[in-house]
């Protein structure tokens, strides 16, 4: 848009510009990132055996999306000197309750981590 502002003086820049980054805005949160990121992680992580998986990074940092993902993952795969993946995602899941049962921090995401979808 800027370097045909620069070919074409009447062209609407700013509105052009508005209307490209709310749309790239929008299709960034409607694909999930902190679901590609556990995705991702969790497939390096079954193919390599010797790979390492952040499990406290991506039970607590990341959003409730994550644990449909992480549910995947053997119950033996948390760290040895941490909590269990059972107890991460049981923690989260009670977090997410908390989450949801209040309207101001209420989310879908949330919702979703309780229904275990």
């Amino acid at each position: 848009a800027a370097l045909w502002k620069t070919w074409k003086p009447d062209f609407p820049f700013f509105r052009v510009f508005l209307v490209l980054s709310i749309t790239g805005w929008l299709v960034l949160n409607y694909c999930g990132p902190d679901r590609l990121v556990a995705r991702y992680n969790v497939s390096l992580y079954q193919r390599d055996p010797s790979a390492v998986i952040d499990l406290e990074y991506l039970t607590n940092s990341l959003s409730y999306d994550v644990l449909e993902v992480l549910e995947t993952l053997p119950p033996d795969s948390g760290p040895e000197d941490g909590k269990s993946l059972e107890t991460l995602l049981r923690d989260r899941r009670q977090q997410a309750r908390w989450d949801a049962a209040d309207w101001r921090t209420w989310s879908l995401s949330a919702a979703q981590a309780i229904a275990g979808k």
